[in-house]
């Protein structure tokens, strides 16, 4: 039986939101009557000024959406944001005009700024009827909304004025005359999207190992499946079905049986979301500057790494990102006792050595690095052996933590770390087992934590991977330094 609560989700969404009350049949009314001579009046300004195409893009989406009244209501909402927020970027920079007389936006760019807002709170009554207050959904929609404003909107009005309060006449000359806020709220907000694109693509990389986790012990196919209810059997529809988005928009519970989800798919679509984020930020677009031994770039940022392609350092974003996303899925078989089958075994090594084997950019440390040896090996060579004694030793730190008597069910532990050896060698290893040990040493320490840990130590390796990898070049030249 379905709850009342979807229920009435699936009909607000096709229910006008113009039409829940006498007011909003009068606003609908005055939009109609405001927005279709602002229509006709950028039109036509458009024959005179080449930026007044924005407003009239923006006018004729708002006429779309009066008349299309179906769709999901929060995707209504977004592009309602992203129409004002460029209508407000124009107003507030002087170089985009309507009012050319008085070089300045005139009336009815801030009368479509008015049309926007009361359709957006007529959006906003439409998505929120129907609906009990839940206090994570709106943390969470909350702080999204609050980063994009903060980094496209925010920064670009503080460092204007902070540029303007320390400007000298070199400075504008240096300038681009044709750069303003349209342009760089523009050119933030498409980073921004970038960047949510590949977080995204992280969190359904997480997705998909939950379905491995949950698929491959019981023998089912992970391919070709639907996805279903394991309390009820339900099929899931697509719209459930989404990383995170979905879990928060059905406050953790099946539409069907109204059973909750276990928080652990959400908490892992969240670590893959973080593995591809942080990755993204301080690594891809930052050129590798934590990778030893990789020669930097002169030019980075998103336009230079990616829209430009460099292709070895996102080779290098890719294969750390599976590396990671590999500890993850064994950290979910550890979690569940799973038995690691050898032919599961053979698969993770067959995907994470054949690159390193292939390309030396992939593990870029050489063997003899940080030891008083001077020698020369052929390339080849100290390929193989970087990988055959990264491996080796992280096994035998795996075997050895394995035999602490507190540490049960180490198998997929010493995997894990065989395997952070062959991908950072055996100097990263070091490195990631002091981590480890110290983070190990803190939750010994505390008892709620520890009797938590019986099963995740695999995790705590993943996180003491994950804190160790922004400064993987950095506490090598610490290492030079002692």
């Amino acid at each position: 039986m379905n709850d009342p609560e979807n229920t009435n989700q699936l009909l607000t969404e096709n229910k006008s939101p113009y039409s829940q009350s006498i007011l909003g049949e009068y606003g609908r009314m005055f939009l109609l009557l405001v927005i279709v001579p602002l229509l006709i009046f950028f039109a036509i300004e458009t024959f005179s000024h080449r930026y007044a195409y924005i407003f009239l893009v923006v006018t004729a989406a708002l006429l779309a959406m009066i008349f299309v009244t179906r769709g999901i209501p929060i995707v209504r909402i977004g592009i309602l944001i992203i129409l004002t927020i460029n209508v407000a970027s124009v107003i507030i920079n002087s170089n985009y005009v309507v009012d050319i007389e008085n070089s300045r936006p005139g009336l009815p760019a801030y009368l479509l700024l008015v049309c926007l807002g009361l359709a957006g709170v007529f959006e906003i009554s439409r998505w929120s009827s129907g609906k009990r207050f839940n206090l994570t959904r709106s943390l969470f929609w909350g702080l999204l909304a609050a980063a994009a404003g903060i980094y496209i909107l925010g920064v670009p009005v503080v460092m204007y004025f902070l540029e303007a309060a320390t400007e000298t006449e070199s400075d504008r000359v240096v300038l681009d005359p044709d750069w303003n806020w349209f342009n760089e709220i523009s050119f933030r907000a498409a980073k921004f999207g970038v960047f949510g694109v590949f977080t995204y693509l992280g969190a359904c990389t997480g997705s998909f190992l939950n379905v491995l986790a949950y698929a491959i012990p019981r023998g089912e196919p992970v391919g070709l499946r639907d996805s279903k209810c394991p309390q009820c059997g339900a099929k899931i529809r697509r719209i459930d079905n989404l990383p995170i988005y979905s879990y928060i928009n059905l406050s953790g519970k099946c539409r069907n049986c109204q059973q909750h989800i276990p928080i652990r798919y959400l908490l892992v679509e969240l670590i893959g979301a973080a593995i591809f984020g942080s990755l993204f930020l301080y690594q891809l677009v930052a050129g590798c500057p934590n990778v030893p031994f990789f020669e930097t770039y002169l030019h980075t940022g998103m336009l230079w790494m990616i829209l430009y392609p460099k292709w070895p350092a996102i080779g290098i974003y890719v294969y750390h990102s599976l590396f990671m996303c590999v500890l993850l899925t064994l950290a979910l078989f550890e979690w569940d006792r799973q038995v690691i089958r050898i032919r599961h075994i053979l698969l993770v090594f067959f995907l994470m050595l054949i690159p390193a084997s292939v390309f030396t950019l992939m593990q870029p440390v050489p063997t003899l690095a940080q030891t008083p040896l001077a020698f020369e090996i052929p390339p080849i060579i100290d390929q193989l052996l970087k990988l055959v004694i990264g491996g080796v030793a992280g096994a035998v730190v795996g075997v050895g933590l394995g035999r602490l008597p507190f540490i049960k069910h180490a198998s997929t532990l010493t995997l894990a770390f065989a395997l952070t050896g062959c991908v950072i060698g055996w100097q990263g290893l070091l490195q990631v087992t002091l981590i480890f040990i110290v983070m190990f040493s803190i939750i010994r320490m505390i008892s709620p934590l520890w009797n938590r840990m019986e099963h995740r130590f695999t995790a705590l390796l993943l996180a003491a991977v994950m804190i160790h990898h922004p400064f993987w070049k950095t506490m090598l030249t610490w290492w030079n330094f002692f």
